[in-house]
């Protein structure tokens, strides 16, 4: 039978062989774990920064409970043109994505320019005026 020792917690006795003990009941402490086929009650869940639900130990991974956003919120990969040195963000795959950016218009080659160098015959020093 239970009995509540303060106003915030309650206890139940405990009987295994010949002693009796006190047992705390956390049943109304933790979440309960989203995943549908779970729904495990953790004292200690895991909330996922994508989705914002809550998950047990062997779901808050994103693909353990198929997280729907994942990664994609998180991910800031890019891919630098060769051509004009523009950060390109990653969303796919790279040869689209290289092939749409070169079609897009946003891509100017860089015209390389050869510093000056000195005249005089046999030397190599770049000018930097």
């Amino acid at each position: 039978k239970p009995y509540f020792c303060s106003q915030f917690t309650q206890f139940d006795l405990c009987h295994s062989g010949d002693t009796v003990g006190i047992m705390a009941n956390f049943s109304d402490c933790g979440k309960h774990c989203s995943d549908p086929y779970c729904k495990q009650q953790d004292l200690l869940p895991f909330d996922c920064d994508a989705c914002g639900k809550a998950f047990c130990s062997q779901h808050f991974k994103y693909e353990a409970h198929q997280c729907s956003k994942g990664r994609s919120d998180k991910d800031r990969r890019v891919i630098v043109c060769p051509l004009c040195d523009m950060a390109i963000p990653r969303t796919g795959d790279e040869n689209v994505l290289f092939e749409a950016h070169m079609a897009s218009g946003a891509c100017v080659p860089k015209v390389k320019t050869e510093k000056p160098r000195c005249p005089v015959k046999g030397c190599r020093e770049k000018l930097t005026f």
